[in-house]
């Protein structure tokens, strides 16, 4: 008789149904985890046709609130989205900071991040929202290129909050946290035209990162303040070339020149560390013979032959900073839309020659 009841009873748990979770109703009403916590707490922060289509989901799915509250500080999951990059992010020379920036901030409060790269366009931006629906609290959109305008505003029509990090959105008020690249671009010019160069040249940037094309308004700010006609022919434009490669073709386009400049501004350490090559192979020597002045700041250009000078952008600072206004904006304390603006400084070594 005993072990009837044992067995019954073992059916009885096999059968028993799950419990309905908060994530459970976040995938069916393909809102964020975050709405439905507002929701089942009854707290604002939830419009009108999201809260209803959510109490809806629970009534149909049987949700249930749990009897033992849940902590007022909760666990989020927040994702990095990004476009893929030629090397991968946690390992570029340049995102890897902002990378870690953004895992050590999280960590420190106790949240999980995820990675997420963006392919395929429209269709990409559909499965990511997919996967991602009911599994993360918010995201931090990192960078551009081909994460476009486009592709922003549709992530966006999700209603997971999000914050952009190195980048922004012309017409669009949004969550951002970014460095101050027109006054970076317009440092490093300047530092060139005050040792007495009036012929400097630049190795821009893909019009599709923001931050590059910002770093090019610096330099022609400076060149137009200092009274210096903006010659085309002295702005390299960028090649297909990935990377160093690309400084490197576009430095020796300027070389080519009938009339070369004196001085160079690279729109990336990067970039310049190809330019380096291109100077050294022609048997230039930096400064005296061609001055050079970049800007990122990464590790690598205080060990280039000569060390690189370039104006240091707060990479780590940035990843932290799009953590904490996340999280302000999951916990219903951040203001309106705020574009966050880290300052930037000119690092002088011996690739300019002052």
């Amino acid at each position: 008789m005993r072990a009837d009841s044992e067995e019954q009873g073992q059916i009885a748990t096999a059968v028993a149904p799950r419990r309905v979770s908060m994530r459970d109703v976040a995938r069916a009403a393909g809102v964020s985890l975050t709405a439905v916590q507002l929701v089942a707490a009854g707290k604002p922060g939830v419009g009108d046709d999201t809260r209803a289509r959510t109490l809806a989901i629970m009534r149909d799915l049987g949700y249930t609130q749990r009897t033992k509250p849940r902590p007022e500080d909760p666990r989020f999951t927040l994702a990095i989205i990004s476009e893929r990059l030629v090397q991968p992010i946690e390992t570029d020379i340049f995102y890897a900071e902002i990378w870690h920036g953004i895992i050590t901030e999280a960590q420190r409060n106790g949240h999980r991040v995820l990675m997420h790269l963006l392919e395929g366009g429209e269709l990409g931006v559909e499965q990511l929202l997919g996967s991602l629906r009911g599994e993360i609290d918010g995201m931090i959109l990192a960078n551009g290129g081909d994460l476009t305008d486009d592709l922003i505003r549709k992530l966006l029509e999700s209603h997971i909050p999000a914050v952009l990090v190195d980048n922004y959105v012309v017409d669009q008020p949004l969550h951002c946290v970014v460095a101050d690249n027109v006054t970076a671009g317009y440092l490093a010019t300047r530092h060139l035209l005050q040792l007495g160069h009036t012929r400097v040249g630049l190795l821009a940037g893909p019009r599709k990162y923001r931050n590059l094309v910002d770093r090019q308004e610096g330099y022609l700010d400076a060149l137009t303040e200092y009274g210096i006609p903006v010659e085309q022919a002295l702005m390299s434009p960028p090649t297909h070339h990935a990377g160093g490669q690309k400084g490197y073709r576009q430095m020796l386009h300027l070389l080519d020149l009938p009339q070369p400049p004196t001085a160079v501004v690279a729109i990336s350490d990067k970039t310049a560390f190809g330019a380096l090559e291109a100077l050294k192979e022609r048997g230039l020597r930096i400064p005296q013979d061609m001055a050079l002045v970049s800007i990122d700041d990464v590790a690598e250009s205080a060990h280039t032959m000569p060390p690189l000078t370039t104006v240091n952008v707060p990479r780590v600072e940035m990843g932290a900073e799009a953590v904490r206004r996340l999280l302000a904006l999951l916990r219903q304390e951040a203001p309106r839309p705020t574009k966050t603006v880290l300052y930037t400084r000119l690092v002088v070594r011996a690739s300019c020659g002052g």
